[in-house]
């Protein structure tokens, strides 16, 4: 949606302030062939959605190895990006 739009505009903004551009790639709509082929790649999988009820891809991001970083509400924040006996399963951040 047009929120969607607005927000990937501005993090790609901060990416070019922040003189990151080659460290940074965003993919939007990938296939499911391609998002595997990332996943593989990734060591960290960012989540910004902001009060989503559950978040698959945190999970996603988990099974594949990365550490996620999610928003810190809802189903991230409560049920999947948990302190453990073995550690951290991830970050949370505003």
């Amino acid at each position: 949606d047009d929120g969607d739009r607005e927000r990937l505009k501005d993090l790609k903004q901060s990416v070019k302030d922040l003189e990151l551009e080659k460290s940074v790639e965003f993919v939007v709509d990938a296939s499911y062939d391609e998002l595997k082929r990332q996943l593989s790649r990734a060591s960290v999988g960012i989540h910004s959605m902001i009060d989503e009820h559950f978040g698959i891809c945190v999970v996603e991001y988990m099974a594949a190895g990365a550490v996620p970083v999610a928003h810190a509400s809802g189903g991230p924040l409560m049920d999947i990006v948990v302190d453990s006996p073995e550690g951290p399963t991830g970050y949370t951040a505003l």
